[in-house]
């Protein structure tokens, strides 16, 4: 995990040597829930180039099993990204225990569903093990629908946000803002990635990154970060 008060305290340095003032608590947290969506979206995008699962991401993973309703799920809360998507089928036997089958579920885009579903060669099909997903809204759609079927789901959960709070005292006469540990809360990366959020927040500051191994960071982020939002 990353201290946010290790966090908060590394910017603030760093933006002062630059004069670019102060942030207040909750706008340093604002913009560091920001930066952790931001992060996320790019190790993600990283995962589906190279189909790898970078350690950055490890405390994010999720697994869960979800029954099917009406051919349908319901997108966990925490839910940010896709990994894969399998079907688990339960056939039971008599006289024995329930036999489940998993069986991969393919990803298709909402505009290609009525295609596919009059595929002869590839469209659904229980019998031939051919099951297939689309997105709608919060919902993950399942084809064929199954009774007593579930989704088997891993996925990118979004992160419990980092919150830096600070309480107010009067001391001569005077405000001192404190660092209040009871109310914030530390970052869920591993320590590895501070130097990415550290590279973003400054960004987002207008701080120039002097450090070579922090901007060594901050160019390979935002180069593939433009790169991904370039229209090809």
């Amino acid at each position: 995990m990353i201290a946010v008060l290790e966090m908060f305290d590394t910017v603030q340095d760093l933006a002062r040597k630059e004069q670019k003032g102060y942030q207040s608590a909750s706008e340093f947290s604002r913009k560091l829930r920001s930066q952790e969506l931001a992060l996320l979206d790019y190790f993600h995008r990283l995962y589906e180039r190279d189909q790898q699962i970078v350690d950055y991401l490890a405390p994010f993973v999720k697994l869960v099993e979800v029954p099917i309703e009406g051919g349908e799920v319901t997108k966990p809360d925490d839910y940010a990204h896709r990994i894969r998507l399998g079907t688990v089928v339960i056939t039971n036997v008599c006289d024995g225990k329930p036999v489940i089958s998993r069986y991969p579920c393919h990803h298709q885009n909402v505009n290609e569903v009525d295609e596919m579903l009059v595929d002869v060669i590839a469209g659904p099909n229980l019998d031939k093990k051919r099951f297939y997903h689309y997105f709608e809204d919060d919902k993950i759609k399942t084809l064929p629908a199954i009774s007593g079927a579930k989704i088997s789901m891993t996925y990118l959960r979004l992160p419990v946000y980092g919150v830096f709070a600070q309480s107010l005292n009067v001391v001569n006469g005077e405000d001192v803002f404190s660092y209040n540990a009871a109310s914030s809360a530390d970052l869920q990366w591993p320590m590895t990635a501070f130097n990415y959020i550290l590279a973003l927040l400054l960004k987002d500051l207008g701080v120039e990154i002097q450090d070579p191994g922090l901007a060594q960071y901050g160019m390979a982020l935002f180069a593939e970060m433009e790169r991904r939002d370039t229209p090809q």
